[in-house]
This record gives C-alpha cells, structure tokens and sequence, in this order.
C-alpha cells in the first residue's frame, strides 16, 4: 500500500503510532515496521535548464524506525526521516 504524506517545511518528522493509525488510517498492529519505506523527491522548483541531472522517479529518503527490532510496531515506536520543503 502507498500513502501519500505532505510536507509543509523542512526538517525532521515524527510519525507516531497514533498519526499513522488515526490520521492517516494506516492498519499499524498488522504491518511489520522493517518494511516501512519513505519516498520523495526534494520538493521545489525544477531548474530551468534541461541539462541540470534530476531523478526520473521518487527516491527513498533514509528513516529511522524506533522499536522496530520485535517485528510489530507498537504504540510506542515511531518513524523519524528528514525532509524538505517546496
């Protein structure tokens, strides 16, 4: 499943249990965070020249799951990943 999270200002995120389960409607007691993955791709403006090298596609971002290690992501584990703004 893919679901699609907007970032308002650059920095560090936290996705909680609670987010993701109540917010964004995630079914977290059935997934197993090991196989979670963030994707982006920077955000912003495309530069004007068609010779600047840019992705083809989103990219994975590196994140950071907290409690992960038991296979099931509880109420106290949580996403941490870095973003930037558009």
């Amino acid at each position: 499943e893919i679901y699609k999270l907007a970032v308002t200002e650059t920095g560090v995120y936290k996705l909680s249990y609670d987010f993701l389960k109540n917010q964004i409607g995630i079914d977290v007691d059935n997934i197993d965070p090991r196989h979670i993955h963030i994707y982006g791709n920077g955000g912003g403006m495309l530069p004007e020249a068609n010779s600047v090298a840019r992705p083809a596609d989103l990219e994975e971002n590196a994140i950071v799951v907290v409690g992960e290690e038991d296979g099931s992501f509880g109420v106290n584990d949580y996403i941490l990943f870095y973003s930037t703004s558009r």
